[in-house]
C-alpha cells in the first residue's frame, strides 16, 4: 500500500461540516490528531491486514515483494449537516506489479454515508468514522485477485 494522498480540501486537520448554505464550516478547536488522510493510510492498511484476505499489507520501503499495489486518495470526509449524515469517499487505483505493460488493474472511486443523531463534535467525527468504515469494507469487495 502506497501513501494515501489528500484530495483538495483534505490537507487540513480541522474537522468539516458542510452547513445549509453549502459552505464548508471548520471551528478552530475541531480537530483531528492530524490531517485525516494520514490515519486513514494506516487505518486502512491495518483494516485490509485484518480482513485476511491478503498474505500481508506492506508499507513503503518495505523490502518485502509486493504482487499488487494499492494507490489512493481521500477525496471527502465531511458532516452534511443538511441531510443529517457523515460521508467518505476514496479515489483507488490497483495496480498489477507483475504486468508493467499493463498494471493497471482497477480504478474506482467509492463513497459511503453513516446517520448523524447530532451536530456535536463527537458526533461528527463517530459518524465520519462510521462512514469510513463503510467505505474499507468496499474496498476488501473491488480488490482484484
Amino acid at each position: 500500500m502506497r501513501p494515501l494522498s489528500a484530495g483538495p480540501g483534505m490537507e487540513s486537520d480541522e474537522l468539516q461540516a458542510l452547513q445549509p448554505d453549502h459552505s464548508l464550516a471548520q471551528q478552530f478547536y475541531e480537530r483531528w490528531v492530524g490531517p485525516p488522510a494520514d490515519g486513514v493510510e494506516g487505518a486502512l492498511r491495518l483494516w485490509l491486514l485484518q480482513s485476511g484476505r491478503f498474505g500481508g499489507v506492506v508499507s513503503p520501503g518495505s523490502r518485502a515483494h509486493a504482487d499488487v499495489a494499492l494507490e489512493g486518495e481521500l477525496t471527502m470526509l465531511v458532516s452534511n449537516m443538511p441531510a443529517h449524515i457523515a460521508q467518505a469517499a476514496m479515489a483507488l487505483t490497483f495496480i498489477d506489479l507483475r504486468q508493467p505493460a499493463r498494471p493497471v488493474l482497477l480504478q474506482c472511486v467509492l463513497t459511503a454515508t453513516a446517520p448523524l443523531p447530532d451536530t456535536t463534535p463527537s458526533a461528527q467525527v463517530q459518524a465520519q468514522l462510521s462512514a469510513l468504515a463503510a467505505v474499507f469494507a468496499q474496498v476488501e469487495d473491488v480488490v482484484p485477485q
